[in-house]
């Protein structure tokens, strides 16, 4: 049989696969043909804000992960009950709800899949669509095993099924085809009636955990921000609870960590398939469980103080980050953390696997270009990145270690990020609210900042335990119990001051509604922990389950050092990180930044530090006067959100630094009266020009001038 040839596709069109129709053995037929792709052109869903301040006084609108909406009142007691339907039966919801399915409907759905490998192939055969088509004209077309075991179990008995799949929609041969069409797959995800996600074939156990990942979802409703309440039709009404353990057995619990570990969940195109869709189902042979579930109960997972050993909360973690849902407000910073976790067989695709869920702005700047060299891509990249947003936060991705033969240390290595440890830069607010000073001169990068310390003692590095051939936590418990004679070394300080230090004095201040507690009550927590307290450590302390809290705060140290500068600042930093390196604070940049002298009065990038002695734009402003405090408020799903001023003694909040009064020329605008978008630094406030009307994201007084003026010894720094 000869093999299928593809035909040049015109413009905006794509191919989709019709499968015909067929009983589990047999061999798979299909049928290939173009079609126009129309985008959808439907109005704008109108705001959770509008909807609410058209309720009756006592309800809250709200909406679920999924963007479905709920409604909560008071019960009179301070408990909140939720329900679906709005209080008035009267009311049209419709112009809130999520988009509903264009009229333009193309009619397929899309397949979201792990390839596989080459070497496993099977051949399918390719029929013409014509009404008599004869043995004749078929046509020979390799595919990789799993998709023709996802294809099996998809075939209708009795009709036909339209589907796009990128391996036989994509003529992966043509290399300038396959640059235009990756470019608009996000608008296949986009437009087709529902994305069928293929695990893989059934197993053992899988039923068991869609069974009770799918019950789990549906005790539970899950807002975007992780908060969570029983579901109105929920049968086991305490579920959501953090504190409530949920009554699986061993096998349930391995069951889950087992599905959870399959392939597909460590794919980088996943994150776009996925969120990109109107509507989505999971497949594991023939069980099935919707989107909506799978990210109620993941999540309400994570949520839980205490885990059953048998679910790893390695496993777990990355797979919450893919249940959050990618929002239009999302920052493009947490988007490029999100799809970099995955695997690929492309570096390029951790850019352009994410390129249907960066803001049209930022989108725009990028061309799917898969001939040109992976550190050029990337480079370009952050190029592009600097010249939207005017800020430096990918600096806060790179790391020495990790970084890219041949490609400048300031140019992160995207694939090798770690998303199993938590970010060191969080909540620093170091640069205020300062657009970036960037000039690039060939490979060089040149910044502005401050030269804030130098680094003079290390302690040892914390190992983690995913790294090595045993799973073991037991070498990383033992290193943390060992920090204690580091400290010993430095200064006067245990282990549990350092933690109040570095994390619960910093947090409990910055985070109104915080969960860290009193000096005290953070203290005591800690001493209690299996990590902190004076109990055994042994070659079996990886049976033990880690609460919420000892493993988020592990993971601070995790593959890291404990750092102290030359004036005594104590810090968390990269395992690179060596006495004589230098802690620089530069515009645009929220975290402080580790960097290392070369010759030629260059530096290298090692990578961010934790060091909260620095937020708050100390080095440039000074520090922020009594009885004010700078606190942290989210705006978005992933935890990005903005810093107001609180005055303790009066209890007032402003967004106005009383170290830094504007120009009459300029005036803060009101959070109130405006949202986060996609097209926002991760850090930013807006300032309106009160001759003009223009706004501006940047502190239009946080320029090099004025700061110099002020005393500010300002550097620029040549990053190589």
């Amino acid at each position: 049989m000869p093999n299928y040839v593809y035909e040049p596709l015109a413009d905006g069109h794509i191919r989709l696969i019709e499968l015909h129709s067929g009983l589990p053995t047999d061999d798979i037929q299909l049928s290939i043909h173009h079609v126009a792709l129309t985008p959808s052109d439907l109005p704008p869903r109108l705001s959770l804000r509008h909807l609410a301040e058209r309720l009756p006084e006592g309800w809250e609108a709200h909406e679920d992960m999924s963007g479905r909406l709920f409604f909560l009142h008071d019960d009179g007691r301070g408990k909140p009950i939720p329900q679906w339907a709005h209080p008035d039966p009267d009311f049209d919801l419709s112009p809130y709800q999520k988009t509903p399915q264009s009229q333009h409907d193309p009619g397929f759905e899309a397949l979201s899949y792990t390839w596989g490998s080459a070497d496993d192939s099977e051949c399918v055969k390719v029929i013409p669509r014509d009404h008599c088509p004869s043995q004749s004209s078929f046509r020979a077309l390799q595919i990789r095993r799993n998709l023709a075991s996802a294809l099996r179990h998809l075939r209708y008995e009795n009709r036909p099924r339209m589907l796009w799949v990128d391996a036989i929609c994509i003529n992966q041969q043509d290399i300038d085809e396959v640059n235009i069409q990756v470019k608009g797959a996000a608008s296949v995800y986009k437009e087709a009636v529902r994305v069928m996600i293929w695990l893989g074939l059934s197993s053992h156990d899988s039923a068991l955990a869609i069974h009770a990942l799918s019950n789990l979802g549906a005790q539970v409703i899950v807002r975007a921000d992780s908060w969570s309440c029983s579901a109105p039709d929920a049968t086991e009404a305490d579920w959501h609870d953090r504190n409530v353990l949920l009554p699986y057995d061993k096998a349930t619990w391995l069951a889950i960590d087992s599905l959870l570990k399959r392939a597909w969940f460590s794919r980088i195109w996943i994150v776009q398939e996925l969120h990109l869709a109107k509507n989505a189902v999971f497949l594991c042979g023939r069980d099935e469980m919707t989107r909506e579930a799978f990210g109620h109960s993941v999540i309400t997972l994570k949520m839980k103080h205490e885990l059953d050993p048998a679910l790893s909360r390695d496993t777990l973690d990355p797979v919450c980050g893919l249940a959050i849902p990618i929002r239009s407000n999302t920052p493009s910073y947490y988007i490029l953390r999100r799809t970099s976790r995955g695997n690929c067989t492309n570096d390029k695709d951790v850019i352009y696997g994410a390129l249907g869920l960066f803001p049209a702005r930022l989108r725009q700047q990028i061309s799917v270009e898969y001939k040109p060299s992976t550190s050029e891509v990337f480079a370009a990249f952050v190029k592009s990145y600097i010249e939207v947003y005017e800020r430096l936060e990918l600096l806060r991705m790179c790391n020495f270690r990790a970084r890219r033969l041949g490609m400048p240390s300031w140019v992160p290595n995207f694939p090798s990020l770690d998303l199993t440890s938590s970010t060191l830069g969080n909540w620093h607010f170091c640069s205020g609210y300062s657009r970036c000073q960037v000039e690039v001169r060939g490979v060089s990068l040149h910044v502005t900042g401050v030269r804030a310390a130098a680094i003079q003692t290390v302690g040892r590095v914390v190992p983690d335990s995913g790294e090595g051939s045993s799973d073991s936590i037991y070498d990383t418990l033992s290193t943390v119990r060992e920090l204690q004679k580091d400290f010993e070394g430095m200064k006067a300080l245990n282990l549990l001051d350092f933690f109040w230090i570095v994390f619960g004095d910093f947090l409990c201040k910055r985070l109104p509604e915080n969960m860290i507690g009193n000096r005290d009550q953070f203290k005591d927590s800690l001493a209690r922990s299996f990590i902190f307290s004076d109990a055994e450590v042994d070659s079996s302390s990886s049976e033990k389950a880690l609460s919420q809290w000892e493993n988020y705060f592990l993971k601070m140290l995790l593959g890291r050092r404990v750092l102290m500068t030359s004036d005594g600042t104590f810090g968390i930093g990269p395992a690179e990180t060596e006495e004589g390196d230098i802690v620089a604070c530069l515009l645009g940049c929220d975290s402080p930044v580790l960097l290392r002298r070369v010759p030629d009065h260059k530096f290298e990038v090692i990578g961010e530090c934790l060091m909260p002695d620095l937020a708050d734009a100390k080095c440039f402003l000074g520090s922020v006067p009594t009885p004010w405090v700078v606190r942290f408020s989210t705006d978005s799903t992933e935890g990005a959100g903005f810093y107001q001023y609180f005055n303790i003694s009066t209890c007032e909040t402003t967004d106005q630094d009383p170290r830094l009064p504007l120009s009459p020329e300029f005036e803060v605008v009101p959070r109130d009266q405006y949202l986060r978008t996609g097209d926002d630094p991760l850090v930013f406030q807006r300032y309106k020009s009160r001759s003009t009307g223009n706004e501006t994201q940047s502190d239009p007084k946080m320029t090099p001038e004025y700061l110099k003026a002020t005393g500010v010894p300002l550097v620029q720094f040549c990053l190589v």
